[in-house]
């Protein structure tokens, strides 16, 4: 009476009053132990049971309340033994069969488990609660439709079933119905789910419909129930990088370390948000603790490798480079398309490392349908996508290109994918351009739409898969026809990136093999370039920017995972055998600097020969530039705006191409500028070409005087005439849609001097 009203602990007393009495009752026991569940000390509650049962062994509604105690105390193994027992005793006893499901279930044996549930729904086929979990033993078979339509039965004759709504939720994620399935959350959380399990779930659905401002709020709802989630705080470690918030981010990994020092994934997150904050020398060992730890964080590898390249940090590049690229060969997710081009110049390597890339990029919706060929226009509607319309080497060079294009037959939009640019070059871009709109706060699937409703023709994406991409848009096929552009230097390795702009040069005739797209070969340079880019009015001079006034100012700067241990020994060389030169580099960080300094010193050539640039604004950049003597060149990754930006200020880079386009970039730039012969076709060539520049005064003079007069005659900084080979381009691979043709490789005719 006492435990029907409620009293658990007066029930308690009694029945202790009762087994004083006749300790030998097993039905006594049996009773306790219920109590004892419902006062939840259920450890207890199982001692009951078993003496219940060493005084009466085939004591049924024992066994199968035994195994529904185990179970609550996750011993799955235990519980399972003892509704083994009931289920010799009764076979078709309803409670018997589900709770011997649900332990199969637990010990991860899903086909048993399914016969346990269908054995019983044939006794009781509308039942919630089995419907339901015979849904979880299917989802564990990946059966996933049938999971659905078993949800649905049991939502059917109970509407309120919030673990019925979550398993639909899974079903539906499971088969990319990812809105759907978040409303199928919100639904089991509006009957009952677990709030704080039911949030963190419905974050993760979040942050795959790229919702992720929502997945935040849903995150620090669920911190706020359970502060010392380490899962929920890296989760909000992913969701605060994806907003570019990444002190905050950091600060969100650190508190998920702090109560669980051994999580990989808040290892990786944590070594992301410092890659973003450009503390590489704290992230390399984040991400090493990452892969010890054994994280499922695909490209992890290759991030390391990078990063230990950026800060000059060579003692495993010997052993990092052939394990990265075996395994780019063996289709292994280890090192993104970026880092790739650090490490090899290999194209048909690229391309593997490419392909492997773009799988992970379909569609997480729905995609909207299919693009039409053809739309009634007056005028080709370009659009121009990139998260980097900002001060960044892309923008430097693609503003005087979309300012100059032509109206009368081109419409000229651009889509800002990342965060709102400023400076002079996002204003300059946002007023060339027609129509501008940022749309980096839309899902893949919302950009993709928009692009559909204002009927772009031609899609060109500026970015491939460098920092902030979004592949998943051009995935869906919002435009007709899809260009890769001067963002990343290589091919896509994606079915849906029709054609890719470059040369004869950096895409020779032979390789197009190794190249997705459909290349479309433009005279003269690959690279758009703008003829309108100035320099602050007064250089500084040499001693300002602590160069020496005598010997030569040998220069580099690319970034600083460029520098291979390779590269740099060359360097040394050209610097022993060039008295009185120096290096002028990019600064890392001061670790970074000490790190090069030290390799220096090991071939022979004093750390103080190597003299580091602060970051300063782009004009006083080009200024400055002018100072340098001979530029030298990075392989198997060669400048590309870092060329252009030496070559505008008068310096002569020396090269050395390699086989795909990354390696060739330079040498079509030098081609195009009227100076082939400062392309070396061996490195043995190039080292010996910038000892004789830097070591020949007049010869330096000379180059230095061809290459002043051949900036305001030769292509590469002719905008308007690049502009024109482009359009016509544009116009050749439009007709062919137009057509209904497949995409095509084509050259491009030169405009008549």
């Amino acid at each position: 009476m006492y435990a029907q009203a409620g009293e658990l602990e007066t029930a308690r007393q009694c029945l202790d009053r009762a087994l004083g009495l006749h300790p030998a009752r097993a039905e006594l026991h049996f009773l306790q132990a219920e109590v004892l569940g419902g006062l939840d000390r259920r450890e207890e509650a199982v001692a009951a049971y078993r003496q219940a049962l060493a005084l009466r062994a085939d004591y049924f509604e024992a066994l199968v309340n035994l195994g529904d105690a185990l179970l609550r105390l996750e011993r799955a193994g235990e519980a399972l033994e003892a509704l083994d027992a009931a289920a010799r005793l009764r076979p078709d006893d309803p409670a018997a069969l589900n709770n011997r499901g649900n332990a199969l279930q637990a010990l991860k044996r899903p086909e048993e488990a399914l016969l346990c549930f269908d054995a019983l729904l044939r006794q009781m086929p509308e039942h919630p609660d089995v419907l339901n979990n015979r849904a979880s033993a299917l989802l564990s078979l990946s059966r996933y439709d049938e999971a659905d339509a078993s949800c649905r039965r049991a939502l059917a004759a109970r509407s309120d079933h919030w673990r019925a709504w979550r398993n639909l939720a899974r079903a539906q994620a499971a088969r990319g119905e990812v809105a759907e399935a978040l409303a199928a959350l919100d639904a089991a959380l509006a009957h009952g789910a677990p709030r704080f399990d039911a949030l963190q779930d419905r974050a993760l659905l979040q942050v795959e419909l790229q919702h992720y401002a929502d997945a935040e709020h849903s995150l620090e709802q669920a911190l706020k129930l359970d502060p010392g989630a380490a899962g929920a705080w890296s989760d909000l470690g992913v969701v605060l990088l994806h907003r570019h918030q990444y002190a905050r981010a950091l600060q969100a990994c650190d508190r998920a370390l702090a109560l669980d020092a051994c999580n990989a994934k808040a290892w990786a997150n944590r070594g992301l948000a410092l890659r973003f904050l450009e503390r590489y020398d704290e992230a390399i060992p984040a991400y090493e603790s990452a892969l010890r730890l054994g994280a499922d964080a695909p490209y992890t590898a290759g991030v390391l490798a990078w990063l230990r390249l950026n800060m000059h940090d060579w003692a495993r590049h010997a052993e990092d480079v052939p394990r990265l690229l075996a395994a780019v060969r063996a289709g292994e997710r280890v090192c993104e398309p970026f880092e790739l081009l650090f490490f090899t110049d290999r194209a048909q390597l690229q391309l593997r490392g490419a392909a492997t890339r773009a799988a992970d990029c379909a569609p997480g919706a729905a995609p909207p349908p299919p693009a039409i060929g053809r739309y009634a226009h007056d005028r080709i509607r370009i659009a121009y996508v990139s998260a980097d319309f900002r001060d960044h080497p892309m923008a430097y060079l693609i503003a005087g290109l979309l300012e100059r294009h032509d109206r009368s037959r081109f419409e000229v939009h651009g889509y800002a994918i990342g965060r709102r640019g400023t400076g002079a070059y996002a204003e300059r871009i946002e007023r060339a351009c027609e129509r501008f709109e940022h749309v980096g706060d839309l899902d893949d699937r919302g950009i993709a739409m928009r692009l559909r409703a204002r009927e772009i023709d031609i899609a060109v994406d500026l970015m491939g898969y460098t920092t902030f991409h979004r592949c998943g848009v051009y995935a869906m096929r919002p435009c007709p026809v899809q260009v890769g552009y001067l963002g990343l230097p290589m091919t896509s390795g994606a079915p849906w990136m029709d054609y890719m702009l470059a040369d004869a040069i950096v895409v020779p005739p032979g390789l197009d093999a190794h190249y997705s797209e459909r290349i479309v070969r433009l005279p003269d340079c690959y690279q758009a370039n703008d003829a309108g880019r100035a320099a602050a009015g007064r250089a500084p001079t040499r001693t300002e920017l602590g160069l020496p006034e005598r010997g030569t100012v040998f220069c580099s700067f690319n970034k600083g995972a460029k520098i291979s241990p390779g590269m740099f020994a060359i360097w040394a060389e050209i610097l022993r055998a060039c008295e009185g030169s120096v290096l002028w580099l990019q600064a890392g960080s001061t670790h970074a600097q000490d790190n090069l300094r030290r390799e220096a010193e090991a071939r022979g050539v004093a750390g103080e020969r190597l003299v580091f640039a602060d970051f300063v604004p782009y004009s006083q950049y080009l200024a400055r530039l002018a100072r340098a003597d001979v530029a030298l060149d990075t392989l198997p990754f060669n400048g590309g705006a870092t060329t252009s930006d030496a070559l505008w200020a008068g310096v002569p880079v020396v090269t050395c191409p390699g086989e795909a386009f990354a390696a060739r970039m330079s040498s079509s730039q030098l081609a195009a500028v009227g100076l082939p012969e400062l392309s070396a076709p061996s490195l043995e060539e190039y080292r010996a070409l910038a000892i004789r520049l830097g070591g020949d005064a007049q010869q330096l003079a000379a180059m230095k005087q061809r290459l002043a007069e051949n900036r305001a005659s030769r292509p590469l900084f002719d905008t308007d005439r690049f502009r024109r080979h482009v359009e016509s381009a544009y116009e050749t691979l439009w007709r062919r849609a137009e057509q209904g043709l497949p995409p095509e490789s084509f050259s491009v005719d030169a405009i008549p001097d």
